[in-house]
């Protein structure tokens, strides 16, 4: 069986001095290690401006693999009262959702959106959140397969590793 590969991105921050080489790079990197997943967990703006989302977009989606994106307190506007009242709109336009679920015969990733309009930096999970991952398994999963957990997201191999 091939390994079993996760490649975790974050920080792209799409609208700075961005130098194509590091993109290069990065898609160098996925071609070299063949992940089953890329997860991109935030900031993937600087901010959050439609331009910006959509140059993160055509990046992440140009590296080929399932893509599982979760949004940063950089992807949501800077100002109230945009803050709160469209805070998601943006990414929404280029993510279909801000908690995605990735499913595949050997993984299950949750993808956990820590970000809270209110606080400019520091986000937080609420309680349900972690609810989340333990019942987002497949049924007749075991429940003690390997567990790992990034910014804002979790990931669950259904596989056991080898003792």
């Amino acid at each position: 069986m091939a390994p079993l590969r996760v490649l975790q991105v974050s920080d792209l921050h799409a609208g700075t001095r961005e130098e194509p080489e590091v993109e290069d790079d990065l898609r160098a990197l996925v071609a070299e290690l063949a992940p089953e997943l890329v997860v991109a967990s935030g900031d993937l703006t600087h901010r959050n401006t439609p331009a910006q989302h959509e140059r993160a977009a055509s990046l992440l989606r140009s590296l080929g693999p399932p893509l599982l994106v979760i949004p940063g307190n950089h992807d949501i506007p800077r100002w109230p009262p945009w803050r709160f009242t469209r805070t998601f709109d943006e990414f929404l336009r280029a993510w279909p959702e801000t908690e995605p679920v990735y499913r595949s015969e050997r993984l299950v990733v949750c993808g956990l959106n820590s970000v809270r309009p209110w606080k400019q930096q520091g986000g937080a999970l609420r309680r349900s959140q972690p609810s989340t991952t333990t019942s987002s398994g497949r049924p007749g999963e075991p429940s003690s397969g390997r567990s790992r957990t990034a910014r804002a997201c979790s990931a669950r191999s259904s596989t056991r590793a080898p003792s």
